[in-house]
């Protein structure tokens, strides 16, 4: 086993591409009765970063996301159908990352936690859609919405050569439920669009790290 004590830090670009897992699964109550679900297909990511050293182990890392994280609307009570509606979710982030203070085998492990701005926008057709439809048979509306969180996680970044490392990550993103402007209100004791709760966006990626000096 090779093991190589890491040098100062340096500043590095990163741009990484993968999957993205939403889990807010709820259910509501049209006010006619009706019951329908809503989750998110299995989508991805692409995010640009940025990180300025501050010592030999911490850093201060500045990213943007983009990607898509679909949701789904089943309706559960009478013939149980489905409606897909696009999503594109775009978050700015601000980490804390700390690295490992000696590489193995080329291999730096790191750790990172920091807080986040997600907007959840709905796609034109997505909006008309529900415009036209509503869900289920209940008037509703799908409109921008914006949310504050926080995340952590940790990857590797494998050197392949001076300047340029490939790098694989994996991260909880934890915000409050995405409402896209549905009220919460209730009717004859039920709850309609009652949406509350945390919404944990858990995602995995790889992509390719480049290195300067300070």
């Amino acid at each position: 086993m090779i093991v190589t004590t890491a040098q100062a830090q340096d500043y590095r670009i990163f741009m990484t591409g993968g999957g993205s897992n939403l889990f807010d699964s709820r259910i509501f109550t049209s006010t006619a009765g009706f019951q329908y679900r809503t989750d998110y297909a299995y989508g991805g990511k692409f995010t640009i970063g940025f990180e300025s050293p501050h010592g030999k182990v911490l850093g201060i890392e500045a990213s943007y996301a983009v990607g898509h994280d679909n949701l789904l609307v089943t309706g559960v009570t009478i013939n149980p159908t489905e409606a897909g509606y696009g999503i594109w979710n775009h978050r700015a982030s601000l980490n804390l990352v700390a690295h490992a203070p000696k590489r193995i085998l080329r291999v730096q492990p790191y750790l990172t936690a920091g807080v986040e701005f997600d907007r959840f926008s709905p796609t034109h057709a997505a909006v008309n859609q529900v415009t036209a439809e509503g869900f289920t048979g209940t008037a509703a509306v799908l409109e921008h919405d914006n949310k504050v969180g926080f995340n952590y996680g940790g990857g590797i970044e494998w050197k392949l050569v001076r300047f340029i490392a490939l790098r694989f990550d994996a991260r909880d993103h934890v915000t409050g439920s995405p409402t896209f402007g549905l009220k919460s209100q209730t009717s004859g004791g039920r709850p309609i669009f009652s949406v509350s709760g945390l919404a944990q966006n858990v995602e995995y990626s790889a992509g390719i790290v480049f290195r300067f000096k300070k």
